[in-house]
């Protein structure tokens, strides 16, 4: 699973914020609201937020056996 989070997200005091087992991610990212990682990269996003979306690619790509 994956956590991603986001500060500025009214619901994000209820997202998990540490790995629970080896199988979790958790990922909060600076700034963002709620659903903002899903989004495509534009170019004045946070570079906290570009960084997040590659690591949640590579994790699912892993999963999908992607390269």
């Amino acid at each position: 699973m994956v956590f991603p989070n986001g500060s500025e997200d009214p619901w994000h005091v209820l997202g998990v914020f540490y790995p629970l087992n080896v199988n979790v991610t958790s990922i909060l990212i600076d700034g963002t609201s709620h659903c903002y990682d899903m989004y495509n990269d534009e170019s004045w996003d946070k570079k906290q937020l570009k960084d997040a979306r590659k690591q949640i690619k590579s994790i699912l790509g892993g999963w999908l056996g992607a390269s």
